[in-house]
């Protein structure tokens, strides 16, 4: 009895170390991973320990459940070329027609560019020697050199476009430079002697106090910078109405001055000694839109247009045609 007792606990020793290492095999990655993968347990064990009795399609034998498990990719998409036979779209372009007389080579980057404002021919009547007009597209891209470029008629008399002083400042020497068109701006020219001492200019928000001083025809806009009320508001009465009754642009007179002379008014008579375009120019040159769209040019020639009709070529300084005029 004995005997058959110890042999019993002997058996289930062995079954039970026998069990415990059949279960280290079989989760182990190290060790004969085929078992893992080929052994299937039922019974009490069955929830320690599980695999799989089949590899799946497409894998081989002994490859263990994470390999097997599938990998997560990215969607793909897919492009298909049109047909190389197809229309693409373009941008429409524009056609130019180019003025009888002209073809397409003989235009100039800047054609239609630049306008022909007007033409004025001589006239006995008014003793006008005519006189023309340019005026830039707002489509320009920065600005163009005008000085060079010429007008033409039918009969084939031309005038150049001049030089003139952009920045004309009284305090220094006048220097002509070429004349350089932004969008928007005009060009006047006359045939008469330029009364500026016989230069050309620009014209800027101060040019309407010139006009006492030169005399041009036709005058300056008389649109000056307004007079500020705190400058002067600590003057006397008679003072301030006087500087009030001035117009725009307006310049005092020497009897006039000479009215505010006394102690009294030394601050009066230095406020009214800078009203004036050397005055307006200093206190206002570096003020934003200081100088204007316009530009005068004095030919000192009587115009070639035709007093009745004609057909005017603008034409850049290579000869090629801007635009034209017909009237």
């Amino acid at each position: 009895m004995f005997g058959k007792a110890l042999s019993f606990v002997v058996f289930f020793i062995v079954a039970a170390f026998l069990l415990y290492g059949v279960y280290k095999l079989t989760n182990s990655d190290e060790f004969f991973p085929v078992f893992r993968n080929s052994i299937t347990f039922r019974g009490p064990l069955s929830g320690l320990v599980t695999g799989t009795t089949t590899p799946s399609s497409g894998t081989s034998a002994g490859v263990n459940q994470q390999e097997q498990e599938p990998q997560r990719t990215a969607p793909s998409y897919s492009y298909t070329p049109p047909p190389q036979n197809s229309v693409q779209p373009t941008a429409p372009t524009q056609q130019i027609t180019p003025p009888q007389g002209f073809s397409v080579a003989e235009l100039s980057p800047f054609y239609k560019k630049v306008q022909i404002y007007g033409v004025t021919p001589v006239s006995n009547y008014s003793n006008s020697p005519g006189q023309f007009s340019l005026s830039t597209d707002y489509s320009l891209e920065g600005g163009v050199n005008i000085t060079g470029w010429r007008l033409r008629v039918n009969k084939g008399g031309e005038v150049m476009i001049p030089q003139a002083v952009e920045d004309f400042d009284l305090s220094r020497p006048f220097v002509q430079n070429d004349i350089v068109l932004g969008k928007g701006e005009y060009l006047y020219a006359y045939g008469t002697k330029s009364p500026m001492g016989g230069y050309n200019i620009r014209l800027n928000q101060c040019s309407g106090y010139l006009n006492d001083l030169y005399h041009p025809v036709p005058s300056f806009s008389y649109s000056c910078p307004s007079k500020n009320r705190s400058d002067y508001i600590n003057f006397s009465g008679r003072c301030q109405s006087f500087i009030l009754s001035l117009g725009s642009c307006e310049e005092p007179t020497a009897q006039e001055l000479n009215q505010f002379s006394t102690p009294n008014d030394l601050g009066c008579r230095s406020y009214l000694d800078t009203l004036n375009y050397h005055g307006c120019y200093r206190k206002n040159r570096y003020s934003e839109n200081f100088f204007s769209n316009e530009w005068r040019v004095w030919l000192e020639r009587d115009m070639p247009f035709d007093r009745e009709h004609d057909r005017v070529l603008l034409l850049d300084s290579k000869g090629l045609l801007v635009n034209e005029y017909v009237y």
